[in-house]
């Protein structure tokens, strides 16, 4: 190798990826003439899951039933899911989804058991991790998530979408969570309050910096001229105020089969698919099996990016 040769291979070196935004660079080491030589080579990036969080700012706008319901809908059309439990205190995604193991996030937390442990499989066939119903977690130190998610890390790839369902409220977590995913998916009632709560939590996201993968989907209204005229001022807040465009998914309506699938522990959508809020959730993601590309976030896996920068 000529000191020009040797001179260049360190300048490429040193930028890394330099302008190839598709690829990453790999440094191999191999032996010519008893010397170790390296060399660059650019190879594609791994596959990475789909990272949706579904969140509201507003306990008890159904949060929790919307993403039991949107797992068990992209399994039923044969995307790989894991449903991830987000809420640290008072976690309940596992009362739909019948598995009684009693291990659950806070294992991870400990550092007691390996990511590939503290997945499980619910009763419809998708897995997921199960939160926490203990107090004690609700505020976890930075460093004590930033263990979870290395943990995490190492399943991304295996799963095309991961779901996320966050706690309520603008706690850290919940910020972060939404901040770096590819869809952000806010569930609202028709109510001053539960619009206000997820506008916030907007307004404070495109204050960092984030414009792209808002969606909206009306929860418990009485009809549908109210869910659109809820969607639409919403959308029409965003955009005159922040500059952000808010897809509308659909609506869905107030219905006993909703509560009556509650007791039973069920996923309504399973339970009564027939039923007109599961049509309505039919209807609200249909085609959603299929990612939009302008959505990912290149180069960098969602849980590898999660937390960064965080003390």
């Amino acid at each position: 190798m000529t000191s020009d040769q040797a001179t260049s291979l360190r300048a490429l070196a040193a930028k890394g990826q330099g302008n190839n935004s598709d690829k990453t660079t790999v440094v191999k080491t191999s032996v010519v003439d008893n010397k170790k030589i390296k060399t660059l080579k650019n190879v594609p990036p791994k596959s990475r899951a789909r990272v949706i969080t579904i969140t509201s700012g507003k306990g008890g706008v159904g949060k929790t039933n919307c993403s039991a319901a949107l797992a068990y809908y992209l399994f039923q059309k044969k995307r790989k899911v894991l449903l991830m439990d987000f809420d640290f205190g008072m976690g309940n995604t596992d009362l739909l989804l019948g598995n009684k193991e009693k291990t659950n996030i806070t294992k991870l937390l400990k550092g007691d058991k390996d990511i590939s442990e503290a997945i499980v499989k619910s009763r419809y066939g998708f897995e997921f991790i199960k939160g926490v119903r203990d107090v004690r977690f609700a505020d976890l130190p930075h460093h004590i998530i930033n263990r979870l998610i290395s943990g995490l890390q190492k399943v991304e790839s295996s799963y095309d979408d991961i779901i996320i369902d966050t706690g309520a409220g603008a706690h850290h977590v919940v910020i972060q969570s939404v901040m770096k995913s590819d869809v952000k998916l806010f569930i609202i009632k028709p109510e001053k309050s539960s619009w206000e709560d997820a506008y916030q939590i907007i307004k404070h996201l495109r204050q960092k910096g984030y414009s792209k993968g808002f969606q909206i989907l009306i929860n418990m209204a009485k009809n549908k001229h109210i869910a659109d005229l809820t969607a639409k001022n919403f959308m029409l807040t965003c955009e005159k105020s922040l500059k952000i465009q808010v897809d509308y998914k659909g609506y869905l309506l107030q219905d006993d089969k909703v509560s009556d699938s509650n007791q039973c522990g069920e996923v309504f959508l399973a339970k009564y698919p027939n039923s007109s809020v599961s049509l309505l959730f039919q209807n609200a993601f249909d085609g959603f099996e299929k990612p939009k590309k302008d959505l990912r976030i290149k180069n960098i896996g969602y849980l590898e990016a999660l937390f960064t920068g965080l003390n």
